[in-house]
């Protein structure tokens, strides 16, 4: 119902935000943004994504294992 279409809205709503903020990030370290690292990053789940947000934000690279 509503409230189930409600939660999973705010779900998407904050993979999209992260998945927009894993390219800022490797951005602004000057970290190369290819098609294939993108399409690594869409293909994240929450999880996924926070932790890779995460690994960026603290070694200041791409992870060899992404």
């Amino acid at each position: 119902g509503k409230v189930e279409g409600r939660v999973e809205g705010k779900a998407e709503g904050r993979v999209e935000g992260l998945r927009v903020a894993v390219e800022v990030l490797c951005r602004a370290h000057a970290i190369d943004w290819s098609a294939r690292r993108a399409s690594t990053v869409n293909a994240l789940d929450l999880e996924a994504l926070e932790q890779l947000l995460a690994r960026i934000s603290a070694d200041r690279r791409w992870p060899d294992d992404a």
